[in-house]
């Protein structure tokens, strides 16, 4: 029986983003069991479009690193932090571009493949493609496999 945690616990926060941007900007980032994302970007002067949008990324953004979290529990964290830093050196020598290799990260192609297959909700209805339950609870163990770095 899998004890680790199913969702995450988001912690905001535009200094810890910043301080993981090596590379390039990091919007958030799962460190099981936190996901660190900035700070939310909804204010009071916006339209009601652009805080759909904004809506729509912060839960698109956390349906994404809820991903990575079912893949912790799959792999546990050491392994997974293996596998993760072993697929972006592999992609580094292979692209010889550090964003490039980031996105031919195998549970990363999972989770950007599947990131908008939720259920969205705004001002009480649901939007976007009718999907019965989030990938995120449906998918199939060890799913990162059929990606290639």
């Amino acid at each position: 029986m899998n004890f680790l945690p199913d969702k995450p616990i988001i912690i905001r926060s535009n200094f810890l983003t910043k301080a993981v941007s090596w590379f390039f900007e990091v919007y958030a980032i799962t460190l099981y069991p936190f996901v660190v994302m900035k700070e939310h970007e909804e204010s009071e002067d916006m339209t009601i479009g652009q805080r759909y949008q904004a809506q729509l990324k912060d839960q698109r953004t956390i349906h994404h690193e809820t991903i990575h979290m079912r893949q912790y529990k799959e792999l546990w964290v050491l392994p997974l932090v293996f596998l993760y830093l072993w697929d972006w050196t592999i992609g580094l020598f292979k692209y010889r571009d550090a964003q490039k290799a980031y996105y031919r990260i195998r549970v990363e192609q999972e989770a950007y493949a599947n990131q908008d297959k939720f259920q969205f909700y705004f001002d009480g209805k649901r939007h976007g493609k009718a999907y019965d339950k989030c990938y995120a609870d449906t998918r199939e163990p060890f799913a990162w496999k059929k990606y290639k770095v």
